[in-house]
């Protein structure tokens, strides 16, 4: 049994971020298992050093244990490219389009067969308009969901959904816990791994909780954090965390030691 926490570092994690890596560690312990603590910093020009120190520092006051997974990051990029080749080339095509062009227009690059260069364009991975995953008892239409979903960027980077779904399979993850909002990415992640035969992820345990609110009634977003001043760890806001992940434990049926 693996599970892993993948933390962006584009901001300082909120409550809602720390209390799904607790629920992740209580369910490894529960099922005598390993957590990974996986840092998703491909896109390294959003991150400041900052923002790392306050994931191990958090993590460190709540007690969480993990195994920490450290790609070698000078070849990680080449690497992430090369594995591309598990995809049916027929299934990708390179693409000019912004997200800006896109709402104007529909995607034509499909058809114009262009060669794909990093830094010049970005590459898709075609989607059917049937295409569909299930995830928690519901169908989701990925083409509706996602178009043609983008695997590299256009800034030679890959795109999450692309390094996700290989860092799970190399790590032979078997269990993931996310919130709902992510069920979505979940259902892609499930089509992507069946594409390239990563049976661990297809067949993986998915499980997905509640979100953690603001006062208002607002969804969490580190975004909102990437300019401001980090969490005070204190006592007070340990104990939320651990409140928070009390209560979506409870509700997958984890155990809380």
């Amino acid at each position: 049994m693996r599970t892993r926490f993948a933390p962006t570092p584009s901001g300082y994690l909120h409550q809602g971020n720390l209390a799904n890596a607790l629920v992740n560690s209580w369910l490894a312990r529960q099922l005598q298992g390993e957590m990974f603590l996986r840092i998703d910093a491909d896109d390294e020009p959003r991150f400041r050093p900052e923002y790392t120190e306050f994931i191990f520092e958090s993590l460190r006051m709540l007690g969480v244990g993990y195994t920490l997974f450290t790609p070698d990051l000078g070849s990680r990029t080449e690497y992430l490219k090369s594995q591309l080749s598990t995809i049916p080339s027929e299934l990708l095509f390179a693409c000019d389009c912004s997200r800006s062009s896109l709402l104007a227009r529909a995607c034509t690059c499909v058809e114009q067969h262009k060669t794909w260069q990093p830094r010049v364009n970005a590459l898709r991975l075609r989607l059917d308009t049937d295409s569909v995953s299930r995830i928690d008892g519901a169908d989701y239409n990925l083409h509706d969901q996602f178009g043609d979903v983008i695997l590299w960027r256009r800034d030679d980077v890959p795109a999450y959904h692309w390094a996700n779904v290989i860092d799970d399979r190399d790590l032979g993850i078997s269990h993931i816990v996310r919130g709902y909002d992510l069920r979505a990415s979940s259902a892609l992640h499930i089509h992507i791994s069946r594409l390239i035969g990563a049976d661990n992820v297809a067949n993986a345990s998915y499980q997905h909780h509640s979100l953690i609110l603001s006062g208002g009634g607002k969804k969490l977003s580190k975004s909102q954090q990437s300019n401001a001043r980090p969490p005070t760890l204190d006592l007070v806001f340990i104990s939320e965390v651990h409140t928070a992940a009390e209560r979506l434990a409870n509700e997958l049926g984890i155990a809380v030691p």
